[in-house]
């Protein structure tokens, strides 16, 4: 009577472990897709900021090459001005004689 005991006890108690362990499965399941969900968010904004760091690295590039033309302009303009200068030194040297 023992062994039916025992067996009738562990066909009672496997339905509710049955039911207990599909809920367990069940809030793994929701807890993975969560989850899944947050890492594909992620991703994304991973994604958009990469972008991001594309667009800003290109303009920062091309400020840069602004930056040289606009100083190389400086240059070539303070030079004419100093021959500009030169220039008229002489011709005031000139004038004066």
């Amino acid at each position: 009577m023992s062994a039916h005991s025992s067996a009738s006890a562990a066909t009672t108690s496997s339905p509710d472990e049955y039911v207990r362990l599909k809920h367990e499965i069940a809030q793994t399941r929701a807890r993975t897709d969560k989850k899944r969900i947050e890492a594909r968010q992620l991703i994304s904004q991973r994604d958009g900021l990469k972008s991001d760091v594309a667009k800003d690295s290109a303009e920062v590039e091309e400020k840069q090459l602004i930056l040289e033309e606009t100083s190389e302009s400086i240059k070539q303009i303070n030079a004419q001005i100093e021959a500009a200068k030169g220039e008229k030194d002489v011709l005031l040297k000139q004038i004066g004689k």
